[in-house]
């Protein structure tokens, strides 16, 4: 579900930013409460998304789909090693379909990370 919702996150504007940062107007511990949410998740509080925003946007969507392909994949190894008996020759290719799996999540997790961290490193040096 989360996923789902990780999916249509992306393709959602941020109508809804300016009422969001107006919920932060509180009382002192409010606000600090809400800077801090603010500094961490990204949403734009103008008409035009922050391009660390479109970023993020576009990041999950991307991981999201990865997942997904995964998901799925898994479940056809996990089909392959059930149906097919004790032909050796069946569970080992559903155990390289499982393990390229696994194999190409933990790339794209690595991948993230280093994007996300020149990402990060652009905006710094752009920031100062």
């Amino acid at each position: 579900m989360a996923s789902l919702i990780r999916l249509l996150s992306a393709f959602l504007p941020t109508a809804h930013a300016v009422e969001l940062q107006e919920i932060g107007q509180g009382g002192p511990g409010i606000d600090r409460m809400w800077q801090m949410i603010s500094s961490i998740f990204p949403f734009s509080f103008g008409a035009e998304m922050t391009p660390q925003a479109i970023f993020y946007s576009i990041n999950v969507l991307i991981l999201t789909t990865i997942a997904s392909v995964a998901v799925v994949l898994l479940g056809y190894a996990a089909v392959r090693i059930t149906t097919s008996g004790f032909d050796e020759q069946g569970i080992a290719q559903a155990k390289t379909i499982a393990k390229n799996v696994v194999i190409g999540l933990l790339a794209a997790m690595v991948a993230d990370a280093v994007v996300y961290w020149v990402f990060e490193l652009i905006l710094a040096i752009a920031g100062s």
